[in-house]
């Protein structure tokens, strides 16, 4: 049995929702799953940002038959800017944050901290070039070039905002919502 499904309102959804509670949650669960992986996508199509680095900025909230609701968080965090292909010249560091088109920031340069992380740094514009400072394990006194100023792009909510994933998700909740709805429901009615 096939069972095809055409859902013009919310009306309509939230009717076969209370029908079939668990085939809902698992409609919803699968099409968030495809939804975090096309906006993933659509991210990665104009930002040079690593997959990586972006799923480990989103959270996925998940349905139940009693609570249907899903959802994708993007964590508010910028990512680092020596993510996005860092490579040092001479006059400073090019980048190529949007997909297309390398950069070059004079002045910068690129450092890995004592943590691993790495970086695109610059030299902190209030204080002085060099700081003279005294060594606490040797006494001696040394010129200091910090402080340094880690630079950062925007966070994945704002590369979801400013590529335009939100209306290529709406059209695509559009089309697929009906199908995989009536897929589960098909299978919850076959057990």
């Amino acid at each position: 049995m096939q069972t095809t499904l055409t859902l013009e309102n919310k009306s309509e959804f939230e009717r076969l929702a209370t029908v079939w509670p668990r085939a809902s949650a698992r409609a919803l669960n699968k099409l968030n799953s495809q939804v975090f992986t096309l906006s993933k996508k659509t991210i990665r199509e104009r930002y040079n940002a690593p997959a990586s680095r972006l799923t480990a900025r989103f959270r996925l909230a998940k349905a139940t038959p009693e609570n249907l609701a899903v959802g994708i968080h993007a964590t508010g965090r910028p990512l680092a800017l020596a993510y996005f292909g860092a490579r040092p010249q001479k006059a400073g560091v090019s980048v190529e944050v949007v997909r297309g088109r390398r950069v070059l920031m004079r002045g910068k340069f690129v450092q890995t901290m004592g943590s691993g992380h790495k970086g695109v740094f610059r030299r902190g514009m209030d204080a002085p070039r060099r700081i003279k400072r005294i060594s606490p394990t040797t006494g001696k006194s040394y010129q200091s070039h910090m402080p340094i100023v880690e630079h950062m792009t925007i966070s994945v909510g704002e590369m979801m905002i400013g590529s335009k994933v939100a209306s290529r998700i709406d059209q695509f909740v559009n089309d697929r919502l009906p199908e995989i709805l009536a897929h589960e429901i098909d299978f919850e009615a076959s057990k």
